[in-house]
């Protein structure tokens, strides 16, 4: 998975690389926006987020990346989890302090 900053406006959304075709937009409204394109091997989607918080959600998710990965998501106790996981959340680990770092 892929986090990029990125904008929206009149239904298109657009990040470092130019416009992003067949992007779903979330958000309630058609005006010029900023937020995150998450784009996975299907999917490509934009959620439109005000700056300010953008900060405390990518504190948020880092977070739980390090929650997962040291296997202490559930209330029985730690479970460890597969390596290839702990690989995949220690690069979307990667990726968020890259985005949160662009928004400084």
């Amino acid at each position: 998975m892929k986090i990029l900053n990125a904008t929206a406006e009149n239904g298109e959304v657009s990040a470092d690389a130019g416009k992003v075709p067949n992007a779903q937009i979330l958000s309630a409204g058609k005006a010029k926006s900023a937020g995150i394109l998450l784009i996975s091997e299907e999917d490509k989607i934009y959620i439109a987020i005000a700056i300010d918080s953008m900060g405390k959600i990518i504190d948020s998710l880092i977070s739980m990346t390090d929650t997962i990965a040291n296997g202490q998501w559930t209330g029985s106790g730690t479970v460890a989890p597969s390596p290839a996981l702990v690989t995949q959340l220690g690069q979307l680990k990667t990726e968020l302090n890259q985005l949160k770092e662009n928004l400084q």
